[in-house]
């Protein structure tokens, strides 16, 4: 059977499908105009405000022009009052003026290409009275310290005229306390805002509250409290170049051991096991694990001039040829040596500082070491032929402190921790603490 399609069917079909066509493509919005949102309105006045606009798609052709429009009416277009403002990273600021107090206003952001003229969404507001003043509020406290604070506000709106002054007032004095110290805030706008408060005295009840000054008059929000912090170890300590410093058992330690690239991670984090000293020596080279070794001894009382790592592995197990020489990190009298590997004031802790630690966080195994403060990583030993052992188990912990030919050091491991005699060859962790 033969079919016969008419020319006049296959033309309808294909204008059809052209208007399909034209129907999908009008409604994916491909209109060619600027796709744009209108900023919220800022900074309000009796006679102005700030607004601006986000440009989200630049249409069929660049912007041409740019702004916001508003009126006292719904809907207003650039035929009522508008801005033209340069566009800076696809948005831009509308400084409006020109407003009659105590007025509801209506404005919408627009952006023109060749194509036409597209508005964002419509936001209305109300102009103050010219003699409004300012609303501030006094906000929360944070980083209380024995001699300094921050305190937070928020400049909730300007009032009639613009605010040009804002902060806060600090005093001992509850009832008078704008009498006191005013710190005033670098502001740009209504927003939060912060100001710190130093040189304050330890162990002190402040009070404070925030203002805002504008050509209407001053502004209090609500009077706060709070009481500053006794006067910490570590509180104003600048640590030595490379460290943090850490607050433990009421004394300043540094954060990490010597010549570790890090705080510990993990009890077994190798970045953080750093040198391992012989007792008594200074930094010279031999506390780095892989630095050469010699059997040839130090001279009587001195320190050897290099950095190879000195072994014996017979009595009395000293890198000095004299075992009788004990004024090594530690002077008679108490005074540190210069060859004392910390930073300066900075030093080793005697065993009485390692058994105070112990005692104080209730240390019974490695785990607590590390878990505290301080983290402890167990760096592990040298010994005295100058292999490396317990690497990732053991925490071994030189003091300044000394008995009869042995050093004394912290030891610790999975189910225990002690302080005890070593001998003075074997090659340690170092951990500062602040010298008082």
């Amino acid at each position: 059977m033969a079919i016969f399609i008419s020319c006049r069917t296959v033309f309808s079909a294909l204008r059809f499908l052209l208007c399909l066509f034209i129907f999908v493509a009008c409604n994916k919005g491909d209109s060619g105009l600027p796709g744009i949102e209108t900023k919220q309105v800022m900074d309000i006045t009796s006679g102005t405000a700030v607004s601006g606009g986000v440009i989200t798609e630049e249409g069929g052709s660049h912007i041409v022009t740019a702004g916001v429009c508003w009126s006292s009416s719904p809907s207003p277009t650039i035929n009522d009052q508008y801005t033209e403002d340069e566009l800076s990273d696809g948005g831009f600021v509308s400084q409006i003026s020109g407003l009659k107090e105590n007025t509801r206003y209506y404005i919408r952001s627009y952006a023109s290409n060749d194509t036409g003229t597209s508005y964002g969404q419509e936001i209305t507001f109300v102009t103050y009275y010219a003699d409004d003043q300012p609303e501030v509020h006094t906000g929360a406290t944070t980083s209380v310290h024995s001699n300094s604070v921050n305190v937070h506000f928020e400049l909730v709106s300007h009032g009639g005229e613009l605010v040009y002054q804002a902060g806060v007032y600090i005093s001992e004095d509850q009832g008078n306390v704008t009498a006191g110290r005013n710190i005033v805030a670098d502001i740009d706008g209504q927003g939060e805002y912060s100001v710190t408060a130093s040189g304050l005295e330890p162990e002190t009840r402040y009070y404070y509250v925030a203002y805002a000054i504008s050509g209407a008059g001053i502004s209090y929000g609500d009077q706060k409290t709070f009481l500053t912090t006794s006067q910490g170890p570590c509180e104003g300590v600048v640590p030595p170049a490379g460290f943090g410093v850490v607050e433990f058992n009421g004394r300043c330690w540094l954060d990490r051991n010597l010549g570790a690239a890090r705080t510990a991670s993990s009890a077994g984090d190798a970045a953080s096991f750093g040198s391992l000293y012989q007792w008594g020596r200074e930094s010279d080279g031999h506390e780095s694990p892989t630095s050469e070794i010699t059997s040839v001894l130090s001279p009587a009382g001195q320190q050897p001039g290099h950095g190879d790592y000195i072994v014996k592995y017979t009595y009395p197990f000293d890198w000095n040829s004299n075992n009788d020489w004990t004024n090594r990190w530690v002077l008679a009298g108490g005074a540190i040596s210069a060859a004392d590997p910390c930073p300066e004031g900075w030093r080793v802790p005697t065993i009485n500082e390692w058994q105070s630690a112990i005692e104080y966080g209730d240390w019974q195994d490695g785990g607590d070491a590390f878990s505290s403060p301080l983290r402890l990583p167990a760096a592990g030993k040298r010994d005295d032929k100058g292999v490396l052992y317990d690497q990732g188990s053991r925490g071994y912990y030189w003091s300044s402190s000394n008995q009869n030919i042995f050093g004394k050091a912290l030891l610790y491991y999975e189910d225990g921790i002690f302080t005890g005699n070593y001998y003075r060859v074997g090659g340690m962790s170092v951990r500062c603490i602040r010298d008082k």
